[in-house]
């Protein structure tokens, strides 16, 4: 290498650093504009469902009260906010400020992922802008929600496994952090042989039989991290698990009418009903188990298959989000009063970013090559793993934040060769195909996404 492209070399280094920081200041500007709004006029945003839940439950935690954990829900949550609230005093804002640093950390490792990815590394700074400038991503690392943590500790686990495959420390490390995010969401508990195994194929040719002692090593740090929750749950409550939702979460899916999941929202009716069933969760889970055979029975599978394709996909893929619907004229009005013409400025951006990124992900996904085998293979199947699942759960338009990490990388190698075509380029990305067939089925899913996204919630 001569000094002329040593120096070209430390030039193009500089400006994607530029690029990085210039995205981190911008985006952490934007945060906080939002964060402005949470707290517009000196009254802070209500508190909406769950999170009311997670709130009482750190504070009693923080008082040293006894905390009347749901076994439907994961306890990390509360466990964190419990011991900062302990510190801070009950402050929400503390619990934020936590939740916007891990927002940010979570937006890099994506991106440090990107660049560990030979088929996605060319697209790296588009992954980082696009996690860091989601609205949806700022608007959760205010909420109390356990999305901003859940993300987090996936990503870090995903990370760990990616960037560091053969080193002991990090995979201890992605073992632990994938154990927490258990704790915080337990979806993820199926998909996870889908993760070993790519893990053992994907980094086989470079470490041989070594990989199969760090997937081990990777599950012990996994079982140490929840091990503790189950052992307390056990004496507790008579049950060695972490959270167990899926029947309750099944019943209501089945009985969801409403194509947005803003209207008429049956979790809170069922949720009492639920509770008032039995003494233990055991025995209502029995009693919902019931209830899903004779459902199940009563109206047969075809015909519950048909129920559910026409309406689950239409509340998860809804673009009146979770954000955008509390605010103040919105079905669930929850923030603060504000300028009307800033509301819909919010709405717009809001929107169109969620539908171009999508549409953007869409067709990326449908350009990918998928031999030889990388990592772009096993975040296509979660991406399916999770749209299995919807099609039968009670399901919010929230639990797309779960799959940002996915849709950014696979937008982001579409916007890119799109930038690279506008400038002249006809270079495509050696791990992708950008061609009639391609771009012919990227449309057909768009359009498809579109009619769910957009439709009038009728």
């Amino acid at each position: 290498m001569t000094v002329q492209q040593e120096y070209i070399i430390n030039i193009r280094q500089k400006f994607i650093q530029y690029r990085v920081m210039l995205i981190i200041a911008l985006a952490l500007v934007t945060n906080l504009f939002f964060l402005s709004l949470y707290y517009g006029g000196g009254e802070a945003k209500r508190l909406f469902g769950d999170e009311v839940y997670y709130y009482q439950s750190a504070v009693q935690l923080a008082r040293g009260e006894e905390v009347a954990y749901n076994l439907l829900w994961p306890p990390l949550q509360i466990e964190w906010m419990g011991q900062l609230f302990r510190i801070t005093g009950e402050s929400i804002l503390a619990a934020q400020i936590v939740q916007i640093i891990l927002w940010l950390l979570t937006g890099l490792l994506v991106y440090s992922i990107a660049k560990h990815i030979k088929a996605v590394a060319p697209a790296a700074i588009y992954v980082l802008a696009i996690m860091l400038f989601s609205p949806e991503l700022i608007a959760f690392s205010h909420f109390l929600w356990p999305e901003t943590l859940h993300l987090f500790l996936f990503v870090l686990s995903l990370w760990a496994l990616i960037a560091h495959p053969n080193q002991f420390l990090f995979v201890c490390l992605g073992g632990f952090a994938m154990g927490l995010a258990l704790l915080t969401k337990s979806v993820l508990m199926p998909f996870l042989p889908v993760i070993f195994l790519a893990y053992i194929l994907l980094c086989w040719r470079a470490i041989r039989w070594r990989v199969v002692y760090f997937a081990v090593l990777y599950a012990i740090c996994m079982g140490l991290a929840i091990s503790p929750v189950m052992i307390r749950n056990q004496q507790r409550y008579g049950s060695a698990i972490i959270a167990d939702s899926s029947l309750f979460n099944i019943w209501v899916g089945l009985n969801d009418v409403e194509r947005v999941d803003s209207l008429q929202d049956r979790a809170g009716t069922e949720f009492a009903t639920f509770m008032a069933s039995a003494p233990t969760h055991q025995e209502r889970n029995a009693i919902l188990r019931e209830k899903i055979t004779s459902f199940v029975q009563e109206h047969g599978v075809i015909s519950i298959l048909a129920h559910q394709l026409s309406i689950q996909y239409f509340r998860l893929f809804y673009h009146d989000s979770f954000f955008t619907s509390q605010l103040p004229h919105g079905a669930r009005s929850a923030y603060p009063e504000m300028p009307l013409l800033l509301e819909n400025a919010i709405r717009l951006y809001t929107y169109g970013f969620y539908l171009i990124v999508w549409v953007l992900m869409l067709y990326g996904l449908s350009a990918a090559r998928w031999w030889p085998m990388d990592w772009r293979g096993l975040f296509a199947l979660f991406l399916v793993y999770n749209l299995g699942l919807f099609l039968v759960l009670h399901i919010k338009t929230r639990f797309l934040i779960q799959l940002y990490p996915v849709v950014a990388i696979f937008a982001a190698v579409a916007l890119h060769t799109l930038i690279q075509k506008m400038r002249g380029s006809d270079i495509e990305p050696p791990y992708w195909r950008f061609g009639r067939r391609q771009l012919a089925f990227g449309t057909g899913l768009s359009l498809l996404f579109l009619f769910f996204a957009l439709h009038p919630g009728l």
